[in-house]
This record gives structure tokens, C-alpha cells and sequence, in this order.
């Protein structure tokens, strides 16, 4: 939340931002040391995404959704094929 609305602080008018996470759908998110409700760690630190609460984030600083997408098969690598959420967006 504070990362999105001190972007809409710096973000010329027009701008485009593109963001990919994975999100809370993904099944990483049960393996590993659990760290909070949406945070855990295995070889490395990931935190995971409430796609639907993003959406609204970016509904409250008064951003324009482009494209918006959450779904397995955005990025395949070897035996990981994670619940992604990517969205653009402008700034208005």
C-alpha cells in the first residue's frame, strides 16, 4: 500500500507501471517456514499477494487498470508454474 501510493506521488501523469507477483492462490505459499499470514520462507523470502486487495489499492490512488491477469502459466520454470498476478496500470 505505501509502495503504491508514493509511486502515484512520483509518476508523471500518463505514466505506466507494470507489476508481476505471485499471489495468495499459489501453493508455495504452504511450504516453508511461515513467517506471517502471507509471508514465508524456503531457500529464499517470498510474500504473496491478494490479487483482489491489490486491484483495490490501486482503485483508492485513483490508478487506471490496463491489463490485469491472475493465473497460472505466465512463467514456467522447470517444475514451477506459479498463481501470478500481473496487472498495468496509469496514472491518472
Amino acid at each position: 500500500n505505501k509502495l503504491l501510493k508514493n509511486l502515484k506521488k512520483i509518476m508523471k501523469k500518463g505514466a505506466i507501471a507494470m507489476c508481476e507477483f505471485r499471489t495468495d492462490k499459489d501453493p508455495l505459499k504452504n511450504f516453508g517456514k511461515k513467517i506471517s499470514k502471507n509471508e514465508t520462507y524456503t531457500d529464499h523470502y517470498r510474500r504473496f499477494i491478494n490479487y483482489k486487495d491489490f486491484l483495490k489499492t490501486l482503485k483508492i490512488c485513483t490508478y487506471k487498470v490496463i491489463f490485469k491477469t491472475e493465473r497460472r502459466g505466465l512463467s514456467i520454470y522447470k517444475k514451477d508454474n506459479p498463481v501470478l498476478g500481473r496487472i498495468i496500470f496509469k496514472n491518472n
